[in-house]
């Protein structure tokens, strides 16, 4: 038997709500990465994939406002 982490609960709907957005902070090391691409799999299995995927926007592990992480100009992308 595997043992689950204690927030698997959590993860599973991070990875399985996707119509609705998620702020993910933990610490170093607790499978941040993870659950960030078991998300992005689930959004490509899903029949809006091809609407949300080419907007989807992931904020790397340090602060960057919503702003520069679009081109300029561009408007309505997802941010994970």
């Amino acid at each position: 038997m595997v043992n689950e982490p204690r927030d698997h609960s959590a993860r599973r709907r991070f990875a399985e709500e996707l119509d609705r957005n998620f702020s993910v902070v933990a610490s170093a090391g607790s499978g941040k990465t993870q659950a960030i691409t078991e998300r992005v799999v689930q959004l490509a299995k899903s029949e809006k994939a091809l609407a949300i995927l080419p907007k989807l926007v992931a904020s790397p592990g340090y602060p960057v406002s919503p702003g520069n992480m679009r081109p300029a100009g561009a408007s309505g992308y997802t941010v994970l």
